[in-house]
């Protein structure tokens, strides 16, 4: 089966299958109106609050819209505030809540074949060059708990940060959760430079069966099978 999924900015992404469209994080950068003018069931994701992965923009597009409960407002009509371990089924999708290291939620979005996970700011924030070595290892074990719970369902797309302003080893947690998770397809989100990616890139090569797809531009289109 074919999936296409694109890279829109930041932590932005549309992922579109046979069934369903899926909009995660989008905040700035263009969106493109085939998304919003297709048939298929359209839904945006908001992880958590932090004005880098939400924007009360989506709602002027009048699609049902599923978001972190650290948002201050009100659900209404078609919009869905959920919280870690929450269950919500949707018309042709079920979306499995869990926790983040950070603020808000991460999603597991399923449209019955395909299994798509979106982090948010779940990841291992150990800050490990201004940290004592207790809050690092809270750090972690807060991240993999978390991780394994998601590691409990196959994922065929994943979406997950690559912040490089955490200095030493700061693609741990991308590294743990691929370990863990097993993703078929990884996409890095939430990075500064094209540069922060190849480390990653390098180790992920030597994990058997995981894709890796480094977006070089906002609205970089990726087509993958799974």
């Amino acid at each position: 089966m074919n999936v296409k999924v694109e890279y829109l900015s930041h932590s932005g992404y549309a992922v579109e299958t046979d069934k369903i469209i899926m909009i995660f994080d989008y905040v700035n950068g263009i969106l493109p109106s085939k998304y919003l003018k297709s048939d298929k069931q359209c839904c945006f994701f908001i992880t958590h609050h932090h004005s880098d992965h939400f924007s009360k923009s989506v709602f002027a597009y009048k699609k049902t819209v599923v978001m972190s409960d650290d948002i201050n407002l009100d659900a209404f009509f078609n919009v869905f505030k959920v919280r870690p371990g929450d269950m919500l089924v949707c018309d042709k999708i079920s979306v499995k809540v869990f926790g983040s290291t950070d603020e808000g939620v991460s999603f597991l979005v399923s449209d019955g074949d395909v299994n798509i996970f979106h982090a948010g700011d779940l990841n291992n924030w150990h800050w490990k060059d201004e940290s004592t070595p207790d809050e690092v290892k809270l750090a972690q074990t807060a991240f993999l708990s978390i991780v394994d719970q998601i590691a409990e369902y196959p994922l065929d797309v994943a979406m997950f940060p690559v912040d490089a302003r955490m200095g030493s080893e700061y693609d741990l947690g991308a590294r743990q959760f691929v370990e863990r998770c097993q993703p078929t397809h990884f996409f890095p989100m939430h990075f500064r430079s094209i540069d922060s990616l190849l480390p990653l890139q390098i180790y992920i090569k030597n994990v058997k069966h995981i894709n890796y797809y480094i977006p070089l531009r906002n609205n970089h289109l990726f087509e993958v099978d799974v």
